[in-house]
């Protein structure tokens, strides 16, 4: 059983054994605080929030819970703490089934976007981090320093990646149930994986920027056209009326004068085009269409509430407990050390959290390239 499947079936008990429709944000599993639980135990209070909206006393909702509970495939052990706190213990494949469920979920990273993983954006990317977390897009988030979270999150994102290569290189291949994860740790790496909170949707994928048009081709100017010249009269008329003088021709233009009324000239229509589409060699530059916005509805600010906010403090956490299982066991082989499970198993705890920090990335609308 995993995490997850834990909390569908502690949602169940309580709307079995109540009636309440609980919501899934009742149940929050976390890990025991340390000297408080065992290996492979999850810890809820989803039996006092139950007890209120029942007007049940807690410790009665929560022995209620824990019979039902008992009866899950997957659940090895319940107890009671604290009068209405849940420690709920899974069978010793969990971790195993954790890993697994993770690693084939979203292997490639694409955080629920259509057409996959973002295009690396420097710039964009500090600037979607700074909208959920905080910090300064344009100084401190573009720094290559551990200290900075947006690069520590990314640099264990290509870390994993890379010991994934090398295990190509060994001819190992993950597993997550090769052998069991028994460090400290990587107890509080699972830990931290099976907390996993609510995923915010994606932003949507930046729309192409629109081709800017050709400029017109320029008109030739207008050809001045001279008035019709009238046709002679027929006899008869030319006896009843004397003839009448010809026209005047027009006069040729004088440089420097006014046009005369009614003379169509090219000019007007020289500067208009001028206007709308500078004369090439100018060294005019078009408009540079706008940027993709960064998704909105997320909160702003150091600190920040919300969906996203918590993902990424989430995702700091995962990034920093997975360097410290590196620092403590290496996931490769290390001199003369043979390949073995447990470099399977280590390379399953890698595959995972490379995914799932890809993912994070991904929805908060930043890149998750493999190699930095």
């Amino acid at each position: 059983m995993t995490p997850a499947q834990l909390s569908d079936a502690v949602l169940r008990s309580v709307r079995d054994a109540l009636g309440v429709a609980a919501a899934a944000d009742w149940v929050r599993l976390r890990r025991p605080p340390r000297g408080h639980g065992r290996e492979g135990e999850w810890a809820t209070g989803i039996a006092l929030r139950a007890a209120r909206e029942a007007g049940r006393p807690a410790g009665e909702v929560a022995g209620l819970l824990r019979e039902r509970l008992l009866r899950a495939p997957g659940v090895r052990g319940v107890e009671v703490r604290g009068g209405g706190f849940l420690n709920i213990a899974l069978d010793e494949g969990s971790d195993a089934a954790l890993l697994a469920a993770l690693g084939e979920r979203d292997a490639g990273g694409a955080g629920g976007r259509p057409g996959g993983r973002l295009a690396e954006d420097s710039a964009r990317d500090a600037a979607a981090w700074a909208a959920v977390a905080g910090g300064d897009p344009g100084g401190e988030l573009l720094v290559q320093r551990v200290e900075n979270p947006l690069f520590l999150v990314r640099y264990a994102h290509a870390r994993a990646c890379a010991l994934l290569r090398g295990g190509v290189a060994f001819g190992l291949a993950p597993d997550p149930g090769a052998a069991p994860f028994t460090h400290a740790a990587e107890r509080a790496l699972l830990g931290l994986l099976g907390e996993r909170p609510p995923m915010p949707a994606p932003p949507p994928a930046p729309e192409a920027p629109p081709v800017p048009e050709a400029p017109p081709a320029p008109i030739a100017p207008p050809v001045p056209i001279a008035p019709p010249v009238p046709e002679a009269p027929e006899a008869p008329e030319a006896l009843a009326h004397p003839a009448a003088a010809e026209p005047a021709a027009a006069p040729a233009p004088v440089p420097g004068a006014a046009p005369a009324a009614g003379t169509v000239t090219a000019a007007p229509a020289a500067a208009a085009l001028a206007a709308v589409a500078p004369a090439a060699g100018t060294g005019a530059v078009a408009p540079t269409p706008a940027a993709p916005r960064v998704g909105k509805g997320r909160s702003a600010g150091r600190g920040g509430r919300g969906e996203g906010a918590r993902l990424a403090r989430w995702l700091v956490e995962v990034a920093g407990a997975f360097l410290a299982v590196e620092a403590a066991r290496a996931c490769l082989p290390v001199g003369d050390e043979k390949p073995g499970a447990v470099h399977r198993a280590r390379l399953a705890l890698a595959r995972a959290t490379g995914t799932v920090l890809a993912d994070g990335l991904t929805r908060l609308g930043i890149s998750a390239p493999d190699h930095l």
